[in-house]
Formats: C-alpha cells, structure tokens, sequence
C-alpha cells in the first residue's frame, strides 16, 4: 500500500472523519471499536475515480489490520461489499464509479463538512436523550 503517494487534502480529511464518526469509530469488517487514529478510510473503488470519491457506499471505516487484508486479498472485500451493499447497489456504484465527475474540492470539502457537522450534532443529540439511571 502506498498511502504516502496519495494526495490528501481538506476534502478528504474531513470525510475521512465523517466516515469513522459515522461508524462510531468501530471497524466495519472486524466490528471491533478504536480510537480515530486506530482506523482508516478505505474505499472500494479507487480514489482516484472522482465520482465516488466521497461517496458513502464507496467509503468504508476499517483498523489498520483490516485495511491490509481488504488490499492484500482483494476478493475478501469484494464479497464483503456485496453483503453489505446487494448486488443492486453494488452494481450501481460500479456505475457511478466510471461515470465522468469534474473534480471540484472546495465543493466536495463543503458537503463533507456539512454532512461530518451533522453527524456530531445527531451523535450529541442521541448522547442527551440517553437517560442515566
């Protein structure tokens, strides 16, 4: 994995923490929960295919330990998007995916940032309404 090549700018800092906020900070594959240092962003489809960049069904919360495996046995991750996803939206993210999008970071940071926002505010709300005991 080459993840020091990659370019990572706002966009995909603050989506990288909307996704592992949004997951709860819990490894989708294991479902085990760690701190947001202990996870990273993985997507399905390579970053590099802008139109799903920053799409939810392409994004997924996994440890470090995960992430290796999801890279190294590429089938392993295949099947586990299948069973998330159903083959119906599967095949429609494969789609999407080689769909032109132009790319467009300010907008892509701006949505990112609302949707990471909301997020935390329906995370502080649910923490409110738990009554203690």
């Amino acid at each position: 994995m080459s993840w020091n090549k990659i370019k990572i700018d706002k966009a995909d800092t603050i989506w990288s923490k909307y996704i592992r906020l949004k997951n709860n900070y819990t490894c989708e594959y294991c479902h085990r929960k760690f701190n947001p240092e202990g996870l990273n962003l993985h997507h399905f489809i390579s970053r590099k295919k802008e139109n799903t960049r920053f799409d939810e069904e392409n994004s997924l919360c996994l440890c470090i330990g995960c992430h290796r495996k999801f890279h190294d046995y590429p089938n392993i991750q295949v099947e586990f998007m299948l069973k998330k996803l159903g083959q119906e939206k599967y095949d429609s993210l494969i789609l999407r995916s080689n769909m032109y999008k132009k790319k467009d970071r300010n907008m892509s940071y701006l949505i990112a940032k609302k949707s990471y926002d909301e997020e935390l505010e329906k995370q502080k709300k649910e923490e409110n309404n738990v009554s203690v005991f």
